[in-house]
């Protein structure tokens, strides 16, 4: 430590003028070194040095304050355990059936009650991308009364970027049954957004009958989409 750092460090809080606004190199003599307590603000101390004006806020509790943005080069590790407090995720399903799916177009599947939406960026079975960053995105889709006239059945999973799919050709010797899940789609991916893209889930019978419904229930999740924001 050089013998500027020392002093500084040994100064007495006595020695150090406390002031109650904001600071600026512009106010501020070189070398001057000062604290501030503007009110709503953490105590803070500030040395200008060479025409810059070096800061750092102060806590009486410990904790440390960071106002602007935090840029790590390395790993951020907090007691072993990654901590973030609203950390993007959600986790939204279809609470009852939706009954003789459309042919020949893809239409919206309906997610039409919540688990979690950390921070709000779910909505009218969409979830939109708060910040830019790669998302962890899953749908499960159940369907009944598969017709075998039809061609074929999909979801896709359709991002503001690209879209991911899941096919079913229904070569059965019979229609199946209604009331209960008699196919699973599932799409998994990890999506890279930028902030205001969406993401949601889509789904056609090809041809055939309208007979085929997209299974929901009240407490039991056979049609959901979920997600989280990974970095």
């Amino acid at each position: 430590m050089d013998r500027e750092s020392r002093r500084i460090q040994n100064s007495k809080e006595s020695g150090i003028r406390t002031v109650e606004k904001s600071l600026s190199s512009k106010n501020m003599l070189d070398g001057e070194q000062l604290m501030s307590k503007p009110r709503g603000k953490p105590l803070a101390i500030h040395k200008k040095h060479k025409g810059t004006l070096w800061k750092v806020n102060l806590s009486k509790d410990g904790n440390q304050i960071v106002e602007k943005d935090l840029n790590i080069g390395g790993s951020l590790v907090i007691n072993s355990n990654r901590k973030e407090k609203n950390q993007p995720s959600f986790l939204a399903f279809n609470s009852a059936d939706d009954s003789n799916i459309s042919t020949g177009s893809y239409a919206d599947v309906e997610f039409n009650s919540e688990v979690f939406d950390v921070g709000d960026n779910f909505d009218s079975n969409t979830f939109t991308a708060p910040i830019t960053g790669k998302y962890f995105l899953h749908t499960s889709v159940s369907i009944a009364q598969i017709d075998t006239d039809a061609g074929y059945y999909a979801i896709k999973l359709v991002t503001s970027n690209r879209n991911y799919y899941s096919v079913l050709d229904p070569h059965l010797a019979s229609d199946t049954s209604a009331g209960v899940p008699n196919h699973l789609f599932q799409i998994t991916c990890v999506a890279d957004m930028e902030a205001a893209d969406t993401a949601k889930v889509q789904i056609i019978q090809s041809s055939g009958t309208a007979q085929t419904d997209v299974m929901g229930h009240s407490t039991e999740l056979y049609t959901w989409f979920n997600g989280y924001l990974l970095g």
